[in-house]
């Protein structure tokens, strides 16, 4: 009598990209508020795949009641992609509680044992308000800024991170408290992603040297963030003539 053993692989990385996860929120949402999280995954015309929500620790497919809802997969052309699928698949949670305070996996596969996932952190305020969390990008709360070695100044570029719920942003900037707008006389450049809000000051001069301030509001949210940035000219040396009689 033989004993046959088959022996099952789960291939991780052929056959299936990873899916990715966008949130609304941003992995931070305050109590009581909507969670909603969106798995996608690109895919070659016609492929077919199973997309599940999982959450851990012990990678149960994720809940389904009166908060906990889980869509259907959606399939459609790729907008940007030449043949290309793009298929999605959302996970909304209304009221968030501290319960709700866990990571959450996108896990796709195509019944070939080819398997592949993306894992997202949501976190769950203690507090049902909402909020901007600021920090700037290079850490630094101070910039200098010199003439290059052709003499030019180079312009200077303030990024400041945020996170904050609702993500619709508004955000303005000020110089020692003197209001800053967009584009004018191309002094100054601004924008903002869903990461980040950003100053170009360009052709800048001594003259620019100050503290430089975002407020960023979101919702009853609001918060600011301020750089002092330093413009230094080449050192000059001044020579005088006393004429004695």
């Amino acid at each position: 009598m033989s004993v046959q053993w088959i022996c099952r692989v789960t291939n991780i990385n052929e056959g299936l990209p990873k899916p990715s996860i966008t949130s609304d929120t941003k992995g931070i949402v305050p109590l009581g508020k909507r969670i909603r999280l969106v798995c996608s995954i690109t895919l070659a015309p016609n492929k077919k795949i199973e997309m599940t929500w999982k959450t851990l620790p012990n990678y149960q497919p994720a809940d389904k009641n009166e908060r906990i809802h889980v869509g259907q997969m959606i399939v459609v052309p790729h907008p940007e992609l030449y043949n290309r699928d793009l298929a999605t698949r959302e996970l909304t949670i209304e009221n968030a509680t501290l319960e709700d305070k866990r990571t959450y996996r996108c896990e796709v596969s195509d019944g070939q044992y080819n398997v592949n996932y993306h894992s997202y952190r949501v976190n769950v305020r203690e507090t049902s308000d909402d909020y901007v969390i600021l920090s700037g990008m290079s850490h630094k709360a101070v910039i200098n800024r010199k003439r290059n070695s052709n003499g030019e100044y180079k312009p200077i570029d303030i990024f400041v991170k945020y996170r904050s719920y609702p993500t619709n942003i508004t955000y303005s900037w000020t110089r020692d408290d003197v209001m800053l707008i967009d584009g004018i006389l191309g002094k100054y450049q601004m924008e903002h992603t869903e990461n980040y809000v950003r100053l170009t000051i360009n052709d800048p001069t001594v003259n620019d040297t100050g503290v430089y301030t975002t407020v960023v509001n979101a919702g009853s949210g609001t918060n600011q963030f301020s750089v002092q940035v330093y413009v230094h000219d080449k050192p000059s040396v001044v020579v005088t003539t006393y004429i004695f009689s």
